[in-house]
């Protein structure tokens, strides 16, 4: 099917009965994504804005290349020049482009989330900049921000994994 290319078409298409769930729509918002025209920053922020947080399993290293793509229209971004982030996932998995401003959050996504648990759940620390910031999302309480790009730990002197106690942190 060919996906709406006005927007607001579009995310009537993607809530809608047609697509199967919170896995699936990060695939199709990227086939709609690679279809826009490089001008159209300023749609595919909306867009991305309104539905990243509802999405799961998210190929971070095609989104990178698509929010870079578009990074010249990005919203502003209202943080301090620096500050500390989080993220909780399986510490054998790459980092990804979704961080939290709290670490409660993110030790709730280092068990896992959606049904979809870590085997070796893990949170993350990391010092990043204003400019590194692509979205910061508040619509979950997960006080989400959103990176241009995936961070390494190799390349990155400030990024650590911190200690915490899985089981009381999901008590309750």
């Amino acid at each position: 099917m060919k996906l709406p290319q006005d927007p607001d078409l579009f995310l009537e298409y993607i809530y809608g009965p047609n697509v199967a769930g919170s896995a699936a729509r990060p695939l199709i918002l990227l086939e709609w994504i690679k279809a826009l025209p490089n001008d159209a920053g300023p749609n595919f922020w909306r867009v991305v804005a309104d539905v990243w947080s509802s999405c799961d399993l998210i190929p971070h290293i095609h989104f990178s290349v698509q929010l870079q793509r578009f990074r010249k229209d990005a919203p502003e971004i209202d943080l301090p020049a620096e500050r500390v982030v989080f993220r909780g996932q399986d510490a054998r998995q790459r980092l990804g482009l979704s961080w939290s401003l709290s670490r409660e959050v993110a030790e709730r996504f280092a068990k896992g989330h959606r049904g979809i648990l870590n085997p070796e759940p893990a949170v993350f620390s990391m010092k990043i900049r204003r400019e590194d910031v692509a979205l910061s999302l508040s619509d979950r309480n997960e006080d989400e921000i959103v990176l241009f790009t995936m961070p390494h730990i190799r390349k990155n002197p400030t990024i650590e994994m911190i200690p915490y106690n899985c089981e009381t942190a999901f008590a309750g």
